[in-house]
């Protein structure tokens, strides 16, 4: 999303909003006051490039934003120390004991699916490897007494979901559980709450009565299949040797769902997070162990 998009609310716009990528960058919280966020790795580099600039990865591609910034190189101004990296190269060669701030932007758009990257598309790290850059970095950041909050997001996840694709449901679900398992490795849960929940469901799910060999990580209606992105780029996810099965997948509907969901704690103030919750309150247990 970028300014005078049609996705902008007008009303947005009119209260002094933005765009998602100018609040990222024009944060005024962080350690130092003023000075932003201090790490940001995943995708949507597309949303922080003029229309004018060429994507540093993919020549065919240029940035989205109508207004003429480029944000990237604003943030680099902001303060000497700064790194904007966008290829695995690039985030390997990044120190985690260094002080500056960090900005990576691994895709125009979203990142790759896990599948397509461990089969040697893109050139992009994994998630269990920016959360275990990330943690290692704002500690050393924060120093001995100082505290940090990290947000770790499985994204496509839902994507998977949206597709009717179990088989990248299922890995990018598998890659999250790998990235939380390094998260607590890393970390000491008597001074450290790692929260673990998700923003919705999903409406993917096995129903009926499937027959015993039905081939669950297949797609639901084809049996090798791509997906082409809206830049053009050809997104091949998933093969399988299975028949297509016999149904209609359109009558299948993938929006999100309306049930609870889960939400593991385990660490400081774990305790607390018991029961039925409303959202608001994982703010307020976050907040609390903060102060």
């Amino acid at each position: 999303m970028w300014e005078n998009d049609s996705k902008t609310p007008d009303f947005a716009l009119k209260q002094g909003c933005g765009d998602l990528a100018s609040q990222m960058i024009d944060f005024g919280e962080g350690q130092q006051q003023g000075q932003g966020l201090d790490l940001v790795l995943g995708g949507g580099r597309e949303s922080f490039l003029p229309t004018s600039a060429v994507d540093p990865e993919y020549p065919e591609s240029s940035g989205a934003r109508k207004d003429g910034k480029d944000l990237i190189a604003n943030w680099l101004r902001k303060e000497d120390g700064r790194e904007f990296v966008w290829n695995l190269d690039q985030f390997r060669n990044l120190d985690p004991l260094g002080s500056g701030r960090i900005l990576g932007l691994f895709e125009p758009r979203e990142m790759l699916f896990n599948l397509e990257r461990v089969r040697g598309k893109g050139d992009e790290p994994s998630l269990v490897e920016m959360t275990e850059f990330a943690i290692r970095f704002l500690e050393n950041k924060a120093g001995k007494d100082g505290g940090y909050l990290l947000m770790i997001e499985g994204a496509r996840i839902d994507h998977g979901n949206h597709a009717k694709i179990p088989i990248l449901a299922l890995t990018e679900t598998i890659e999250f559980s790998k990235a939380v398992k390094k998260a607590l490795s890393l970390v000491d849960l008597k001074d450290t709450l790692v929260l673990v929940t998700a923003d919705h469901s999903s409406s993917i799910a096995f129903t009926g009565y499937p027959e015993a060999d039905m081939p669950i990580l297949a797609s639901l209606s084809y049996p090798s299949f791509s997906l082409i992105a809206d830049d053009g780029r050809d997104h091949v996810m998933a093969e399988s040797e299975e028949e297509p099965l016999e149904f209609d997948p359109s009558s299948i509907p993938s929006p999100h769902a309306g049930e609870d969901v889960a939400v593991y704690a385990i660490g400081l103030g774990a305790s607390k997070v018991h029961g039925t919750l409303e959202q608001h309150s994982l703010f307020d247990i976050i907040f609390e162990i903060i102060l």
